[in-house]
């Protein structure tokens, strides 16, 4: 292979005494690394002060024509996304929503752009992916909030984006018109916690997704067959694979565990029943406990937050003596002046909720 580069006056295949190509290579190196870093910087900061960082709104939402940070309903396609939140909270799975949504003809999120556009629809515009339904449950962008940060590169070279933890993420409270309530959104992410594949024959266990194996921690997955009769359906461990997995056939009846639930309940029923007075006791004094951790943390919480906002009233002050005595450019001083204003701004927001909650 010869390489040949006319500007920088490279020739593989001639030999010369000083070849400069591994230091230009090196240089450019870090020009690279240095505008990555400076990109990185000012989407930092731009998501910290809860500004929206993707460039398209979800599907449900439009950029509106007069301030293109802000977000707007668009109404035709949210009905679409209240749509299927309702399905999943009538127990239907994504799958099954992706399959109702083609048998009605609706159009998938790309379909629908390129018709808002004007442009030609594609081969399948009714073809809905078991993915797509399951990132719109997913978004807590249709409660009205910003999360930021959700992805992330490992480095500059790598386009390849991963996601982040939960604790690592930023969450802004009402930034825009919410779709979904927060009833309806608490519900399908409980529904989608216990999710669980559906068996090939349409059989469904109520135990489905709840079991878990108590050596490995897996869940225990519901074996059935169209030849089984209903005392032949089981569950075993996930993590079990003829020998080849990493737990052992962890085992039990369908109607087993049935049986053993049914005596649990009634055996919790007369006790109700025999010591009802004692019972409620329990129940109160267990409600006390943890009403009471509650009000501890949200007093903890209130000083964190008091504190932080005497520490932000000590940082407007330097950074405006800063740009008094030249050390910060006036630039500067908007952006991390308005950094700040938001933060205050969210902080007492949540130092009211947990005042209120208190």
């Amino acid at each position: 292979m010869r390489f040949i580069a006319v500007n920088d006056n490279v020739d593989s295949a001639v030999q010369t005494e000083f070849d400069m190509t591994p230091i230009r290579n090196f240089c450019n190196e870090l020009y690279a690394r240095d505008t990555a870093k400076k990109i990185k910087s000012t989407f930092k900061m731009k998501g910290e002060g809860g500004r929206h960082l993707t460039t398209n709104p979800p599907f449900g939402y439009v950029k509106d024509e007069q301030d293109k940070d802000k977000w707007l309903i668009d109404e035709e396609a949210a009905k679409t996304v209240r749509y299927i939140y309702k399905l999943c909270c009538d127990g239907f799975g994504p799958t099954q929503i992706a399959n109702r949504l083609r048998r009605e003809q609706i159009l998938t999120p790309t379909a629908y752009k390129a018709q808002q556009r004007g442009e030609l629809l594609p081969e399948r515009p009714f073809q809905w992916a078991q993915k797509t339904v399951s990132g719109i449950l997913d978004k807590v962008e249709y409660l009205g909030h910003t999360e930021n940060f959700k992805t992330a590169s490992k480095n500059y070279r790598s386009k390849k984006r991963v996601k982040t933890a939960k604790e690592e993420r930023k969450l802004f409270r009402d930034t825009h018109p919410a779709i979904v309530d927060e009833h309806t959104f608490q519900v399908v992410q409980e529904i989608r916690a216990h999710r669980h594949r559906p068996t090939a024959t349409g059989k469904v266990s109520i135990f489905s997704g709840k079991m878990l194996c108590a050596d490995c921690g897996a869940k225990l997955q519901y074996c059935t067959a169209n030849a089984f009769s209903p005392n032949q359906d089981f569950f075993n461990c996930g993590n079990y694979r003829s020998n080849t997995g990493t737990c052992t056939a962890h085992f039990i009846r369908a109607v087993t565990l049935e049986k053993i639930v049914l005596a649990h309940m009634k055996c919790v029923l007369a006790y109700v029943q025999q010591f009802e007075t004692a019972f409620v006791k329990q129940e109160i004094e267990k409600a006390n406990r943890k009403r009471q951790t509650s009000v501890e943390k949200a007093k903890l919480d209130i000083v964190t937050l008091k504190r932080r906002d005497e520490d932000l009233d000590v940082l407007f002050k330097r950074i405006y003596e800063d740009m008094v005595a030249g050390r910060l450019s006036p630039e500067r001083f908007d952006k991390l002046s308005t950094q700040y204003e938001e933060e205050q701004k969210q902080g007492a927001a949540d130092h009211w909720g947990t005042a209120i909650a208190d």
